[in-house]
């Protein structure tokens, strides 16, 4: 046994912060967005801009589910305010919702919004972070993101970029990297106690989740920038066994 938990999926900073309010907003996509595309996406959104925004029926699904259960801050009576979440007024069309919450109701309301928004096909962007997550039917078509435990996002990343990212792993709060394909294939790498790093990669579900063990850096980097060019010689560059999840 090693200790690397499984970290697929990563979650964001959901509570970290000192604002006021914390912002977050949905709209549907036909295709996987890089985070920069989703950062000007959003701001042009926040500016009345639909240029780049897609009239769906999961808009309104969304906003009708989200306020039977966190109505709009206009719908509260005034002795119930405080219970409120949204600190104003959604941002809304058929083609998007902007919303704008409390910080102590963060860790709450943000996993039910990202629920509903992969329920009704929607991408979910959060703009503290920066980061975008995908609906199951985008999640699945191919794409290429870097993920790595302190939060940093890198898109269609390069070698350098992958070896730069993993050089910087290390046992205080940034243990683990993640490179994604989909939702459901990606290969990802985790810092020992010992020192060492174990390696895992999944082919598209739970029953073909590998992983392998005892590799330094510089390995695990040939592996992972084998795996983001697609060239399948990093599966002859382990003794990969198939683990239970």
């Amino acid at each position: 046994m090693t200790d690397f938990e499984q970290p697929k999926r990563l979650r964001g900073p959901d509570s970290i912060g000192t604002h006021m309010s914390y912002d977050i907003g949905v709209w549907h996509a036909s295709r996987p967005i890089t985070t920069q595309e989703a950062v000007d996406i959003f701001s042009r959104l926040g500016e009345a801009n639909l240029r780049d925004a897609e009239p769906h029926p999961g808009v309104e699904a969304f906003l009708k589910e989200l306020t039977l259960r966190y109505p709009q801050i206009d719908d509260w009576a005034e002795k119930d305010i405080d219970a409120c979440p949204w600190s104003v007024a959604f941002d809304y069309s058929d083609c998007h919702v902007l919303m704008c919450l409390s910080y102590s109701r963060v860790n709450e309301v943000v996993p039910f919004v990202k629920e509903l928004a992969a329920k009704h096909d929607l991408v979910c962007f959060n703009p503290q972070w920066p980061c975008v997550e995908y609906p199951p039917r985008i999640g699945e078509m191919p794409h290429l993101r870097l993920f790595l435990e302190n939060w940093t996002v890198i898109d269609n990343p390069t070698p350098q970029q992958i070896s730069v990212a993993l050089s910087s792993l290390n046992s205080d709060g940034n243990s683990f990297a993640i490179l994604e394909r989909t939702n459901s294939a990606y290969m990802q790498t985790g810092l020992q106690s010992s020192g060492e790093y174990v390696i895992e990669y999944q082919d598209g579900s739970l029953d073909m989740h590998y992983q392998a063990i005892d590799f330094d850096i510089q390995h695990v980097t040939s592996i992972f920038q084998a795996y983001g060019a697609g060239n399948e010689a990093w599966k002859h560059q382990a003794d990969w066994k198939r683990i239970e999840l």
